[in-house]
């Protein structure tokens, strides 16, 4: 498991300890058994909560890629300098590669995802 996993691992494991120590104190046994069902599972429910983190964090990516492309075609269109053009030319190629990269990534791991937020 990788240290991100860990950490999203010892995140699920202490939301969840919270959540059932609430359930104590309201006495509400029938949630109480509820979160121990889902922390006997807690395999299940980590490993989906890691898919759903790496997939955000995709499209955060390329949110952010689509930002700087955004930003490099402006200043394309302000800028004189033929050479300087020339740079942000080759810099927009190279985004937009990594942004098709990217998009791979998000309709490869799409089914998965679509799992996971049936789930919920």
């Amino acid at each position: 498991m990788t240290q991100s996993n860990n950490r999203i691992a010892s995140q699920w494991i202490d939301d969840q300890l919270d959540i059932y120590s609430l359930a104590v104190r309201l006495g509400d046994r029938g949630w109480q058994d509820q979160i121990l069902e889902r922390l006997r599972n807690k395999d299940e429910h980590i490993q989906r909560e890691t898919r759903y983190q790496a997939w955000e964090a995709l499209w955060a990516r390329f949110d952010e890629i689509n930002r700087k492309i955004l930003g490099i075609y402006e200043q394309l269109h302000t800028s004189e300098n033929e050479s300087h053009k020339e740079s942000l030319r080759e810099q927009a190629w190279e985004l937009r590669n990594l942004r098709v990269q990217i998009g791979m990534k998000l309709r490869e791991s799409q089914s998965g995802i679509s799992n996971v937020l049936q789930r919920g």
